[in-house]
């Protein structure tokens, strides 16, 4: 059968003949937003009515954008959509006329969830002889676009299905730094980056935060709402505050996930904990059990611990230098430090220069002090990084300090390297064993 296409700028041109203005797509590009025009394909609905139509925008995190309401077709074409860049599904619904009426009142429309959206329309259909149904899933970008949505009778235009991934979170070896001072903790937050099978664009992302299934095993959920067919998924987790805000990582592209840049970079802290996997997907209507997904942490884990309290003590009191819970510690990261990571290749894709961190000592005891912890991210091998410490007096003139800390480290583990920092001769070094069993302590 021919396809049966509704292109509205063209139906207007026979409904008008020399009206130009109603049909024409608009050539303005807009700065900062994408201007969208949008069309019908009627294949599959033949006589079916076309009243007027709901269009409902839907995050990448699944939780309605915005709602436009056209009461006729030639309202339709004249719209010029303008939305921010993004990753959307687009749902209309035609025919129910303009006082339909979501499960939720129009002042916080916004709250609703694609699933609960779509729950919703199955629900209506009863009520409404001639609805029709569409959805489109698109990557909105900067400039003027002209989207296509096929309708379907009643509420089958509504192809989305829900998968449940339960992701588990590795644990071994790599102990708490301790607890934070953050008066609001950020939470674990998922991000599916998802491709059409074998393919290389982008198809959709994802957003949302981890529910706890088991929180004591590291078992914890997310839903997906996809349409059916076969997908490639990278995922990432991190700690945020939102689903929607990055936090530790910038994460607007699964082949470069990079931390943070000098200006804000943060260590000390578990918060910068981070873990990927990319898997395949098969979407299928009914499908109910969860899918299971062991993570990967593609990063190692090290703290640096000063044994050499009491030396430091006697010293302080001799040369009147400042107590240890008033020193500023300066962590430099000697050359080339990993800044971001590929979920697709499981391999480091950036490193620079001029990273740094300050701190201050932590756990005091007579005996020992925690100076510095911080996670790197690694490719999957074993591998070493070099830092310089000073510790700074309130006025941040250099009390004491050493260069060369060679810190090794594998994926997954965490290296404890410890020695007489605070009293150091300021020229000399470490050099690790790579010997690990979970956590390895390193005299210094």
């Amino acid at each position: 059968m021919k396809n049966k296409i509704i292109c509205f700028f063209a139906l207007l041109i026979i409904l008008t003949s020399c009206d130009k203005e109603l049909h024409e797509i608009p050539t303005d590009k807009p700065s900062e937003e994408a201007v969208v025009t949008m069309s019908l394909n009627t294949e599959h609905i033949q006589s079916s009515p076309l009243n007027d139509v709901h269009l409902y925008w839907f995050s990448e995190t699944d939780k309605l954008y915005k709602q436009d309401y056209y009461s006729s077709m030639e309202e339709l074409a004249r719209a010029r959509i303008t939305i921010p860049e993004g990753n959307y599904t687009i749902v209309a619904v035609l025919n129910v006329g303009t006082d339909f009426a979501l499960p939720s009142s129009r002042a916080t429309v916004t709250g609703i969830d694609l699933n609960e959206f779509s729950k919703y329309i199955r629900e209506q259909e009863v009520n409404y002889a001639n609805m029709l149904t569409g959805t489109l899933r698109k990557m909105v970008k900067n400039g003027v676009q002209l989207f296509y949505i096929g309708l379907e009778p009643k509420s089958s235009g509504i192809e989305d299905s829900s998968v449940e991934l339960r992701l588990t979170i590795p644990s071994p070896y790599l102990p708490n730094f301790g607890s934070t001072k953050a008066a609001v903790n950020p939470s674990l937050r998922a991000t599916a980056f998802i491709f059409k099978k074998g393919s290389k664009e982008l198809f959709t992302v994802k957003r949302a935060m981890l529910t706890p299934v088991d929180a004591t095993n590291g078992i914890y959920s997310m839903g997906l709402s996809l349409f059916k067919g076969e997908y490639d998924v990278n995922l990432w987790c991190d700690y945020t505050f939102n689903e929607s805000t990055d936090n530790h990582y910038i994460t607007t592209d699964p082949d470069i996930i990079s931390i943070q840049p000098k200006e804000k970079y943060t260590a000390n802290t578990d918060t910068r904990d981070g873990l990927s996997r990319r898997i395949s997907l098969t979407v299928a209507e009914g499908i109910k059990t969860p899918q299971n997904i062991e993570m990967y942490r593609p990063l190692a884990k090290y703290r640096l611990v000063a044994t050499d309290i009491a030396k430091y003590e006697a010293k302080r009191v001799q040369k009147g230098l400042p107590e240890l819970k008033d020193l500023r510690v300066f962590i430099g990261y000697e050359g080339f430090l990993p800044t971001a990571y590929s979920i697709t290749e499981s391999k480091l894709t950036d490193a620079q220069e001029g990273y740094f961190y300050y701190s201050t000592l932590s756990d005091i005891g007579k005996a020992k002090a925690d100076i510095a912890k911080d996670y790197i991210l690694v490719s999957g091998e074993q591998s070493s990084i070099t830092v310089t410490i000073l510790f700074k007096d309130a006025e941040g003139k250099t009390v004491s300090g050493i260069s060369g800390v060679k810190i090794a480290y594998r994926p997954g583990q965490l290296t404890t390297v410890s020695g007489d920092f605070l009293t150091a001769n300021p020229i000399s070094g470490v050099t690790i064993d790579t010997d690990w069993s979970g956590d390895y302590d390193v005299d210094f």
